[in-house]
């Protein structure tokens, strides 16, 4: 097993985090509502699975709870509507992470990927 020689930045999660709850004007309350969120950063709301489970291989992107897209330059979350609420909301405030965290995938190995997923599950326990 190959050890990666970075680490997860948890800092970095903390301080964006606090950025999202002072900046965001869509934060009103907790929990935080995602699709409001969604919308203020991305421009686009949160998807359920069940709308597009007929025409999308949805466990084909490799999660059964959630997963973020870029589509036209734009982010959209795609969430397991079947899993409770307080999953869903995890599992969407987790995929808004991703671009929060400015993480890039396309690029990065594997060890780098799992720090990535470490950071991320970090951020949504700090707003």
């Amino acid at each position: 097993m190959r050890i990666s020689s970075e680490k997860p930045q948890f800092e970095k999660a903390i301080v964006a985090a606090n950025e999202l709850l002072v900046n965001c004007e869509s934060i009103v309350g907790f929990p935080v509502r995602m699709n409001p969120l969604s919308k203020e950063l991305f421009g686009t709301s949160v998807k359920s699975f069940s709308k597009f489970r007929d025409s999308v291989d949805l466990e084909a992107f490799g999660s059964k709870s959630a997963f973020i897209a870029e589509q036209k330059g734009k982010f959209i979350v795609f969430f397991n509507d079947s899993e409770s609420k307080s999953r869903q909301r995890f599992s969407i405030a987790h995929e808004i992470g991703h671009p929060v965290l400015e993480h890039r995938f396309e690029w990065q190995s594997e060890e780098r990927y799992g720090e990535y997923e470490i950071e991320t599950n970090f951020l949504p326990h700090n707003y």
